[in-house]
């Protein structure tokens, strides 16, 4: 057994082709995790929107798609 980890990447393709038990999609190949177009409200909407996904994912039992 090892520490639980998702991955939050925006080519869901690439990271099943990797093996990433846990996959979470991101907002784009630049900015995963983020949008600098937003305005600041939104941004953090969407910055802790995909945290609680993975989060949820972390929560599961580590199939591919968790989240």
């Amino acid at each position: 057994m090892g520490i639980a980890t998702a991955q939050v990447c925006s080519m869901r393709q690439v990271a099943t082709m990797v093996g990433s038990p846990r996959i979470v999609t991101g907002r784009s190949v630049l900015h995963p995790v983020g949008d600098p177009g937003l305005d600041l409200d939104a941004e953090r909407a969407l910055r802790r929107r995909i945290l609680l996904d993975a989060l949820k994912a972390l929560g599961s039992n580590g199939t591919r798609d968790a989240a």
